[in-house]
């Protein structure tokens, strides 16, 4: 501090010197574009944005080990500058104060959309396809984005000197979050908090497909084969296991009464204590699609539901009637986000990998097609909460605390997201194996979907075939 001076230094000093950190740059954008299942000849061009993309040596390298074309944003440092801002201004906004509020609707009268009847057998319409993990072209874009990223954090120098919490020797993840910087000299990735197996007794589940809590606490779990389970207490009651009467099964929630809420291909279905099966929503009738999405409820009762075939999150109320809440009806372009601080219902939305209600009335979704996450608020209104930073999105829930979780299968990692800013939870790590009984950072995972926490702030999420817990209150 207070000394100045000059060194001499040739361009060619300069790039043996940062010659290795570019490399890891160029190591960072092959993982990624494998992430996304593509082969590097697909990608028709490489955008660089942040400052250092001005460095030769970056493009030079680039183009070098991918044979692709290079392209610089005219004004690389913008793109940080704006993310930067629409990142503050997310944090900016206020949640409505009502607690059990329902989100408001786009139109007073439900329209549903043409769509030729299908056959209809009791209660199932026809199979459907499974869960999305994400679209191809999606992530796509987002591996084309973590170059310029990459980049600024492996070159920028100082700003990133230390962790929050001091460590030296930083170093940026090898995921689609490439600018959370975190200590891996001792303690890996992730929260402190303890991850455990949550046993289910003698029951055997091959795929998780939705998961949801109810007010006592114990677990639902739905298979992709419409085997329905409640796990507490480390043993599993089936609650449904009949496909060929509840046809495949999208999401799960428990209402108030204990009835369990699942959409399905045929609609909404309603199962009771006794285990018999009601249609609450007939698809065919209402236009709805085939193919089911996550379903949430708000503290007054009304079904929260979205439709992946017609791109729209609707609501049934409690009369029974039908409102639209998100989604104009056109598919959302990949990697494309338009919309915020309009009308939801006037904005194309993409493949709905969850939803939730939070504690202020607002509807919080993970839109898979556009890798965002995003927010309809109390005035129908729709914002994005985060974006950019994701390679697919495949699960979602909100705690009491309004902190959003979700899953990443592709980077193998659940992240919170509070306040503008996001974190690891846990991560995939190469090398480590899922271990129970110590740190999340200190563990690792093997595939993550669904997900949900309950009102005592433990995370339930899908590792594979296994259920694992956090507690994270």
């Amino acid at each position: 501090p207070g000394v100045q001076t000059e060194v001499r230094l040739t361009r060619d000093e300069f790039e043996s010197m940062v010659r290795p950190r570019v490399g890891e740059t160029v190591k960072a954008l092959e993982r990624a574009v494998s992430s996304a299942h593509i082969e590097m000849d697909q990608v028709s061009r490489i955008l660089l944005v942040g400052g250092t993309s001005r460095m030769p040596i970056v493009a030079e390298m680039l183009r070098s080990a991918t044979g692709r074309p290079i392209a610089l944003d005219a004004h690389p440092k913008l793109a940080i500058a704006v993310g930067a801002a629409l990142a503050g201004a997310s944090s900016l906004q206020q949640p409505i104060s009502t607690e059990a509020a329902a989100v408001e609707t786009t139109d007073a009268t439900w329209q549903a959309p043409g769509r030729a009847p299908t056959p209809a057998p009791d209660v199932v319409r026809s199979p459907g396809s499974g869960r999305s993990r994400g679209l191809l072209i999606g992530a796509v874009g987002g591996a084309i984005g973590l170059v310029a990223v990459v980049a600024a954090i492996t070159l920028g120098g100082g700003d990133e000197s230390t962790t929050s919490d001091g460590a030296n020797a930083p170093t940026t993840v090898g995921s689609g979050f490439a600018t959370t910087v975190v200590d891996t000299t001792s303690t890996g990735r992730g929260l402190d908090a303890i991850v455990s197996s949550v046993p289910m007794g003698q029951t055997q589940i091959s795929d998780i497909r939705a998961l949801t809590v109810d007010q006592q606490g114990a677990v639902y779990v739905v298979g992709g084969d419409g085997l329905v389970l409640r796990v507490a207490n480390g043993e599993a009651t089936v609650i449904a296991n009949s496909p060929a009467t509840i046809g495949i099964v999208g999401g799960v929630a428990v209402a108030s009464d204990d009835s369990v809420l699942l959409t399905t291909t045929a609609g909404i279905v309603a199962i009771d204590g006794g285990g018999s099966a009601t249609l609450l929503l007939d698809a065919t009738t209402a236009g709805i699609g085939a193919t089911p999405g996550p379903i949430a409820l708000d503290g007054l009762g009304n079904i929260y539901f979205a439709d992946n075939d017609t791109h729209r999150i609707i609501r049934r109320g409690t009369d029974g009637e039908l409102s639209l809440i998100a989604g104009s009806g056109a598919a959302a372009t990949p990697g494309s986000l338009v919309g915020d601080g309009q009308p939801a219902g006037t904005v194309p939305i993409g493949v709905i990998a969850g939803l939730a209600i939070d504690a202020g009335g607002n509807l919080v979704f993970a839109d898979s097609t556009t890798l965002a996450v995003r927010q309809v608020a109390g005035d129908g209104t729709l914002s994005t909460l985060s974006s950019g930073g994701f390679l697919a999105l495949d699960g979602l829930t909100v705690d009491a605390a309004g902190r959003v979780y979700v899953t990443d299968s592709v980077s193998g990692a659940i992240v919170r997201i509070a306040d503008g800013a996001s974190e690891f939870v846990i991560v995939r790590q190469d090398g480590v194996e899922p271990i129970d009984g110590v740190a999340a950072r200190e563990s690792s995972v093997t595939a993550v979907g669904a997900i949900i926490v309950d009102r005592a702030g433990t995370l339930y999420f899908e590792d594979g075939a296994t259920l694992r817990s956090l507690s994270i209150a």
